[in-house]
């Protein structure tokens, strides 16, 4: 399983957002019930000295899963109860809405 290139796309647009802006260790457990991450992963990112880092060591990840876990992503993000982590989702459902109807 591998994501599609167009949301490959989407995340490369958005990388510096979603990298500097979520703080990816407060969502490892929201990730791991939704079945983006193993425990394994979790465990893996909670050792990340950073944010920034987790979110890289993140998104190679989410690369590897199918598109349905992007779509779960970008859910989670917008249920947050931070409104510039609310809007990152919104913007990637925003474009995976686009792109999906352009087909």
């Amino acid at each position: 399983m591998v994501l599609s290139q167009y949301i490959i796309e989407i995340i490369e647009r958005n990388h510096k957002a979603i990298v500097s802006d979520i703080p990816f260790k407060d969502y490892l457990v929201d990730f791991r019930s939704a079945h983006i991450l193993t425990t394994a992963e979790v465990k893996q990112l909670q050792k990340c000295d950073d944010h920034k880092n987790a979110g890289l060591e993140f998104l190679e990840i989410l690369k590897s899963r199918n598109d349905d876990k992007f779509f779960i992503f970008f859910e989670i993000l917008k249920s947050s109860y931070i409104d510039s982590i609310k809007n990152i989702g919104r913007n990637l459902e925003d474009e995976f809405d686009k792109k999906k109807s352009e087909g």
